[in-house]
């Protein structure tokens, strides 16, 4: 019992590593995106380092305003972020659940 407990813990682990890694990629993915898109359009996403923080607070559906893509396909990098972002955060806790009720 002992063991099948532990490894249940160890289940939990690895599916929190598996989100973290999706949510890296897409976020150096996004980040790296948005910034050949709009580097030299949006004064905002100067650098690297601004896409990258672009995409943490899009994909963390957190949206501080401070930088915002200004091209159409900028905008349509953005809504695929937001949505990946949403679905994670509503995707985890359930597939959590799923996992435990069988």
């Amino acid at each position: 019992r002992v063991l099948e407990r532990a490894g249940g813990i160890f289940d939990r682990f690895r599916m929190l590593d598996e989100l973290v890694a999706f949510a890296l990629v897409v976020m150096a993915a996004g980040g790296i995106l948005i910034y050949e898109i709009e580097a030299g359009i949006n004064p905002r996403i100067a650098s690297i380092d601004d896409g990258l923080w672009w995409a943490l607070v899009t994909v963390s559906t957190v949206g501080y305003g401070d930088i915002a893509p200004v091209t159409p396909l900028g905008r349509l990098v953005g809504a695929a972020l937001i949505v990946i972002g949403a679905v994670a955060a509503l995707a985890a806790p359930r597939q959590e659940l799923l996992r435990h009720a069988a």
